[in-house]
C-alpha cells in the first residue's frame, strides 16, 4: 500500500511539473518543463518565471517585463531573457549538484539556443533558487524566441 502511495505521488508530481512550464506574457504557446524520469524522485522544480530585461531606456536605466517581450526600441540594448525557478531536494540523500538546461524555441518549435545553471549542495528537503539568462548579443534570432523548455539533465547524489 505504501509503495502505491509513493508511485501515485510521483505521478502526481510529474503531472504538476509538466503543466507548470515557463511563463510568458503575450503568447498563447505552451511551454514545457520536463524531468528526466530517473530524476523525478530526486528533485522537484517549481516557481518558474521568464523575465525580459534590458538597459538603455528611460534615461539610461534598465527595465524589465514578465514573459518574452519583443517590442524593442532603438534605445534599448543588452536585452536578455532570464529564467528563474526553485529546485528542491526530495531524495533520501543530500545532493551535490543539479544540472538544469533551458532550451529556447521560436513559435514553430524550432530550436534557437540554450542556457544552463547549476545548483550545488542541497540537503534533505532543502530548496535553492536557480537563474539562467540568454543575451540578445550572443544568440542569433533572439527576437524570434517565444517559448522555452526546462530540463534537469543530471543529479549527483552525495556519496
Amino acid at each position: 500500500m505504501k509503495k502505491q502511495i509513493v508511485i501515485l505521488g510521483i505521478i502526481t508530481l510529474l503531472v504538476c511539473v509538466g503543466l507548470s512550464g515557463c511563463n510568458q506574457q503575450s503568447n498563447s504557446n505552451t511551454n514545457n518543463q520536463t524531468l528526466n524520469p530517473s530524476y523525478s524522485n530526486l528533485v522537484e522544480i517549481s516557481n518558474i518565471t521568464v523575465i525580459t530585461k534590458w538597459y538603455g531606456q528611460w534615461g539610461g536605466k534598465g527595465g524589465q517585463i514578465d514573459g518574452f517581450f519583443h517590442n524593442y526600441t532603438n534605445d534599448m540594448y543588452d536585452i536578455m531573457y532570464e529564467v528563474n525557478g526553485t529546485v528542491k531536494n526530495i531524495a533520501t540523500k543530500p545532493i551535490d549538484a543539479v544540472y538544469i538546461r533551458v532550451s529556447f524555441f521560436d513559435a514553430n518549435g524550432n530550436y534557437i539556443s540554450e542556457s544552463n545553471d547549476y545548483v550545488f549542495n542541497l540537503y534533505l528537503g532543502e530548496s535553492e533558487s536557480f537563474s539562467t539568462d540568454l543575451w540578445n548579443i550572443s544568440t542569433p534570432y533572439f527576437s524570434h524566441i517565444t517559448k522555452c523548455t526546462l530540463q534537469v539533465t543530471k543529479v549527483t547524489l552525495h556519496q
